[in-house]
């Protein structure tokens, strides 16, 4: 029988560095690990490949594994850093760093409203967030639900608010099996969510600009 090849593999050298790569960022989605643990980690790698690359030739041969390893492990921790960089859990202005008790941000609408059956609901990005009689800036997405009034709010794409209501977390149903709706959140950036009366907001009189709005 002719030995099966998967020729592809080894003339696509860069396949074989994306794979850890991938694994790198799949591993840090399901497990909490600090930066401090991936520099380490590369570090030691670095080491490793260094001490390979002064090894005689005969004993390069031999050993050859070590230079595969370190480089795998160079990119899985890529992999990792690279999680760590875009999760916006990290990041020193994202929501969930500030306290509960916060009550006044800066809101731009990233979509127009959305009837439910007792309420208006849209996306919201943080912007600012006021502490101290100064305004910070805060990273993060809000569900907003508005609730219904004699009218509906004059709110569309690119509107901007200020909250005067604590944000509240996103938390699943806690029935066995149920869906995640709290990861479903997640992975579109979303921790947050309010409820919000007529009293709870102020409308700004000018619209987020983008290159979609003034044209």
């Amino acid at each position: 029988m002719k030995e099966f090849r998967f020729p592809i593999w080894k003339q696509t050298p860069f396949l074989r560095l994306l794979l850890p790569l991938i694994v790198g960022i799949i591993f840090a989605h399901y497990f909490n690990i600090s930066i401090l643990h991936i520099l380490i980690v590369i570090v030691l790698a670095i080491i490793l490949f260094t001490f390979y690359t002064f090894l005689p030739s005969a004993v390069k041969y031999k050993h050859a594994w070590i230079s595969g390893f370190s480089i795998t492990l160079m990119f899985i921790c890529g992999g990792n850093g690279i999680y760590y960089v875009r999760n916006i859990q990290n990041q020193s202005d994202w929501i969930g760093t500030r306290s509960s008790n916060d009550t006044i941000i800066s809101v731009t609408l990233q979509e127009p409203l959305t009837e439910k059956a007792k309420s208006y609901k849209a996306i919201g990005t943080a912007r600012f967030i006021l502490k101290n009689n100064e305004w910070k800036k805060m990273n993060g997405n809000i569900i907003l639900y508005f609730k219904k009034e004699n009218d509906k709010p004059n709110l569309n794409y690119g509107s901007q608010i200020i909250i005067h209501k604590p944000l509240q977390a996103i938390t699943n149903t806690g029935n066995p099996g149920a869906f995640d709706y709290k990861q479903y959140c997640a992975f579109q950036d979303i921790y947050a969510q309010v409820f919000l009366d007529a009293k709870d907001y102020s409308i700004l009189p000018e619209k987020e600009k983008t290159f979609f709005l003034e044209n």
